[in-house]
């Protein structure tokens, strides 16, 4: 599933980089990918950006400041 073209903003507003939002991204994608085989690609899609949200919070609540 490729990214979507906010992607590089909700990076920065976390302050992550491009290339660990990119990698969180296909975690959350592949998690989602996994769990909801059976289902739509809408539901997929709106699983992988909640997945995507929640690990992009948790890895910029471990960035050093």
């Amino acid at each position: 599933m490729r990214p979507p073209k906010i992607l590089p903003w909700i990076a920065r507003k976390a302050g992550v980089d491009d290339a660990s939002a990119i990698a969180l991204w296909q975690r959350a994608a592949d998690e989602s990918a996994m769990r909801l085989s059976a289902h739509g690609a809408d539901v997929c899609w709106r699983n992988t950006m909640n997945r995507f949200v929640e690990l992009i919070r948790q890895k910029s609540l471990h960035q050093p400041v």
